[in-house]
């Protein structure tokens, strides 16, 4: 009957491997990017807060203003805008209502008019674009909604605050007016944007929920990104192991 026996040598051989594969994986896993041996990837969605109980990553804000009740508001803009120009007509120059009213006959008098009443014409021509802008606005108006996470990345945007649109006149403010902005109700006075504020606008908590785990690794890798250390090293484990128990022939006389 044979028995087994514990082989130094081997053992000694097999720890050499074992030292060499973890020398080398400890490498492997010290590159730039990183290998992983395990990591977990969370795909995540944003939903109301309390339409869920899964906790929540981060939490976040969405302000939301219905097409139907803006709109009169922007009704009344454009009815403030056709107002003013209205009334900056009726106080026209008496000389440029009888060059008008005889029409653009004489080009050097409207030219020496335009030069004379420079300031009646520039202001005539700033509220013909405030109220073409209101309409158009007006004929654009939708539902809308912006999460305060977007509009703190798009407070970098510096096209924004270099902008001769009444609309960003006061998103420069603080951060609600440019909120307010991004929803596209720039340019209203303050007893308006309050008013929409509290008539309109649904302010909706959010929160960022784990929807699945997913897991990887990145062992599969490790062989033969460092075979010049991997495959000695397990040669040298599998040979110990082979050394490390060898059958002996028991002495005479035991059973």
């Amino acid at each position: 009957m044979f028995r087994a026996r514990i082989s130094p040598v081997g053992l000694f051989i097999a720890a050499i491997g074992v030292v060499v594969l973890a020398a080398s994986l400890y490498g492997w896993t010290r590159t730039d990017p990183p290998n992983r041996l395990f990591y977990t990837e969370d795909e995540r969605a944003w939903v109301s807060a309390d339409s869920s109980s899964a906790p929540g990553i981060e939490g976040d804000e969405a302000w939301r203003i219905s097409a139907t009740c803006q709109r009169p508001y922007f009704v009344e803009a454009a009815e403030r805008a056709r107002a003013k120009l209205k009334a900056h007509a009726d106080a026209i120059p008496d000389e440029v209502r009888a060059w008008r009213a005889k029409g653009p006959t004489n080009p050097d008098g409207g030219l020496a008019l335009r030069t004379k009443y420079q300031d009646w014409f520039l202001a005539e021509a700033r509220l013909e674009e405030q109220l073409q802008r209101w309409e158009h606005r007006l004929s654009t108006v939708g539902d809308r909604s912006i999460t305060l996470g977007e509009a703190r990345r798009r407070t970098m945007d510096i096209r924004i605050y270099v902008s001769d649109d009444i609309e960003a006149a006061s998103a420069g403010r603080d951060f609600k007016h440019f909120v307010l902005f991004l929803l596209g109700l720039g340019g209203f006075p303050d007893e308006q944007t309050t008013a929409i504020e509290q008539t309109c606008i649904k302010v909706i908590p959010l929160k960022s929920i784990v929807t699945r785990t997913t897991y990887h690794t990145d062992a599969a890798r490790w062989p033969a990104d460092r075979a010049a250390a991997f495959w000695p090293g397990l040669m040298l484990v599998l040979i110990g192991l082979a050394m490390g128990t060898v059958p002996r022939r028991p002495r005479r006389g035991c059973r």
